[in-house]
Order: C-alpha cells, then structure tokens, then sequence
C-alpha cells in the first residue's frame, strides 16, 4: 500500500485535532445559506440541489491519510438530492451508485438526449418511483489514479475486489464479515470460493475497461496490466500538505473549541 501522507511524527494529540476540524460543520452551514437562497428566490421547487464529494479522507485509517485508496472510507462519498415531485423526502436508498450517474439525471431533467458515442458509463438516478436506478446494480466500478499508480476496483453490496496496477497486487474484502476491510483473504493461499469470486469481479472489471477504460490499461491478451513498477511520481517521504495548517475559514464558534490556546496566540501574532 502505498501512503501518500506520512504523518507518523505527528503527536496522537495533534492527528485528534485534524480528526475534529474534518469532522467541523463549515460545509454544512455552507449548504444551508444555498438552500436558504433558493427559498429566497422561489426556485426550491423546480431545482436539482445534490450534496456529494470526488472523495473522501483516510484520517489514518489503514495508517493512511488524504484519498488514493480504494477502501470505503476514501472511495464511499454523500450522495444526497433534493428536487421536491422526484425524489421522495427522507428516503434512504440502497442503490450502489456513483458520480457517473449524476450526467444522465440531469441530461434526463433537461429533456437532453445523449448525442452520441461512447455509451455513457452511468444511469438515471431518476429510473425508479421516488428516486433511484431503474434496475438495482449488484457492483459498482471504482477507479482511483492512472496508469500505473490506478487502483481499480469492484464494490458489491457483501465483495470487494481491488486490483492495483502498478505490481498486479489483488485484495478482496468480505465486507459482511469483514466491514473495515482488514482481511484480504487473497493475502495467503486463497480457499477455492475466494479465488474464484475474486476472479469474477477481476473479469467484469476487465469488461467495464474494455468499454469505458483508457486505451493502456489492458495488456496484448486484453487482460488487466500489471505495470511492474510503481507510478514515477512515487517517493516513500512525502507529506501531507495539508498538515500542521489549519482551514483557513473555519468558523470563529469552531475555531474557538479546536484551537489550542498557543496557536490561537500564534494566529493572532502571525495577523498583527
């Protein structure tokens, strides 16, 4: 696994700080002054508002931080939607869905037909009474990188199969029984049900990327490649850049509760 943020020398003291500011309420008073606006403005009723995310943030789960990995808690973001008449209020729904998806619902609001060549990869979360696909989707593809630093997974409702690009390294995951996604159980000898699940999901991810992938991705017999090397911009030193810093916007109420007091200090003299 490669870590993209060492943050090792930091003080358990300090990562819990990082771990509250990321868990600060700045977006969602953010939200609420759009939601209050179209309230204002008289379009809450015939507009799309979708709350989602590119990513999500490791916070030293698995010893990472920041993103890159394919696991739930980098790989799974909100996905969340209002449009008063199509989605129902309140409803949570199982569908495994992705920010591929967000295209055809808004090229079906807007009465667009697609013009063309290739086939889009996602589809209407508009497809089902009070939201949802049309069809419910036993996997999700999920794609993190290029070339050789790609980690490029399959994401069912029980298996998670990973593969990584640059060595050809596998993971599959029993998320029923293994929820956090500590046991790879491709890591020694896989049992027979193992390997040939694993397997499948590695040959429907094969086809996905046969039809919606980069062109370099599949070797000469059309398989998955194994790059043999690890991607060029790699080093095993780097740091987060978001560390020691704080959000710079962070609100004043927050702020108050998350300072130490030498930084709310430190704050003031660097501004003097």
């Amino acid at each position: 696994m490669v870590n993209f943020a060492d943050m090792g020398y930091a003080p358990s003291a300090r990562l819990q700080r990082v771990k509250a500011l990321y868990s600060g309420s700045l977006i969602d008073k953010g939200v609420g002054h759009i939601l209050r606006a179209l309230d204002e403005l008289g379009l809450t009723e015939n507009t799309l508002v979708v709350f989602t995310s590119d990513l999500g943030e490791m916070l030293g789960g698995h010893g990472l931080w920041q993103k890159n990995c394919p696991f739930d808690t980098s790989a799974r973001v909100p996905m969340l939607a209002r449009l008063p008449g199509r989605f129902a209020a309140g409803a949570v729904n199982g569908n495994l869905v992705s920010l591929l998806d967000l295209m055809p619902t808004m090229l079906e609001l807007a009465g667009v037909d697609y013009p063309g060549q290739p086939d889009l990869a996602g589809d209407s979360l508009l497809g089902a009474e009070g939201g949802g696909l049309a069809q419910k989707r036993e996997d999700q593809v999920v794609e993190i990188g290029h070339g050789a630093g790609r980690w490029f997974s399959l994401r069912g409702h029980r298996w998670q199969y990973n593969y990584w690009m640059a060595d050809g390294w596998e993971e599959l995951y029993d998320l029923e029984n293994d929820p956090q996604e500590l046991s790879n159980l491709l890591l020694e000898d896989p049992n027979a049900r193992d390997r040939q699940c694993a397997d499948t999901m590695k040959a429907k991810l094969t086809a996905r990327e046969a039809a919606h992938g980069f062109e370099n991705s599949l070797d000469e017999n059309g398989a998955l490649k194994n790059f043999g090397h690890l991607p060029t911009n790699h080093t095993e030193t780097r740091t987060n850049n978001q560390f020691p810093r704080w959000v710079p916007r962070l609100p004043n109420d927050e702020r108050v509760v998350m300072e130490s007091r030498g930084e709310t200090m430190l704050n003031a003299t660097r501004k003097s």
